[in-house]
Parts: C-alpha cells; sequence; structure tokens
C-alpha cells in the first residue's frame, strides 16, 4: 500500500511480505521475543526519504526493524 498526506505528498509505500521473506536477524529476533504471539501484517516500508524498515503486526503492536534486521522498537 501507499500513503500520502492529504496534501497529496508520498509517505511511505509498504510491501507486504510472508515470514519466511524477511531478513533472517528479525527471523531470529521474533522467534526469541515472540514465541507464542499472534502475527498481523508483515511489510517492508520504504519511506519518502528513501528508508527501508520493516514493521510486523505482533500482538496487536507494530514491531519495527532497520534495514539490516535490526529490532528498533515495539508501538502500540
Amino acid at each position: 500500500s501507499v500513503t500520502y498526506t492529504p496534501s497529496g505528498v508520498f509517505v511511505e509505500i509498504v510491501k507486504e511480505l510472508e515470514m519466511k521473506d524477511l531478513p533472517t536477524g528479525i527471523q531470529s529476533y521474533v522467534k526469541a521475543h515472540y514465541k507464542n504471539a499472534k502475527f498481523g501484517a508483515v511489510g517492508k516500508v520504504l519511506d519518502a526519504q528513501g528508508k527501508t524498515s520493516y514493521e510486523l503486526e505482533i500482538n496487536r503492536k507494530d514491531v519495527i526493524f532497520d534495514d539490516k534486521g535490526n529490532f528498533v522498537k515495539e508501538e502500540k
């Protein structure tokens, strides 16, 4: 999906992925920290500055990883 501001400025594009398509570091982190979690959407995000990140919906929270697969933060 693609997100724009109300005035039409590009914000980000999200490409849906499957868990198996995520970088190995993210897969390992998720297995270690979210063993029995409920997973929702998984995506690769490209923002307006050209920065790539990964977002996973886990237990109704967004878990964010950087482009190298390192954990960044968890948001409600």
